[in-house]
């Protein structure tokens, strides 16, 4: 599809700017082509990761990164995404899409009413 480059700039710009948020704008697309939701959700993980590459690069150039906070959160991070990679397998889809909104609406709420 003609279209599948600008979800592409719009996640990365999103990525980018906001530190986060690409694969939000570029899993609802994926989502929309593809069968298989699961799969889409992968793919998703895979086109962010050169974003988040050169968004990290970027943020480095500009010493933007505290560097004690990001390794101590690293490695929950790292448990937590190897769990989650696990349990999207085992878990209805469904479920997955109520917990991902969850978790977006509350993300969401917090940063307007928490500054």
């Amino acid at each position: 599809m003609k279209k599948d480059w600008l979800f592409g700039a719009i996640g990365g710009f999103v990525n980018g700017f906001f530190g986060m948020g690409g694969g939000t704008v570029t899993l609802y697309p994926l989502q929309k082509k593809m069968d298989d939701k699961k799969k889409a959700n992968a793919t998703c993980l895979f086109i962010i990761l050169p974003l988040t590459l050169i968004s990290i690069g970027i943020y480095l150039w500009n010493g933007s990164i505290d560097w004690g906070l990001s390794l101590k959160v690293c490695g929950g991070g790292i448990a937590g995404a190897v769990l989650g990679a696990f349990l999207l397998n085992k878990i209805n889809y469904k479920y997955v899409l109520w917990v991902y909104c969850a978790i977006t609406v509350a993300g969401g709420i917090t940063m307007i009413f928490k500054r």
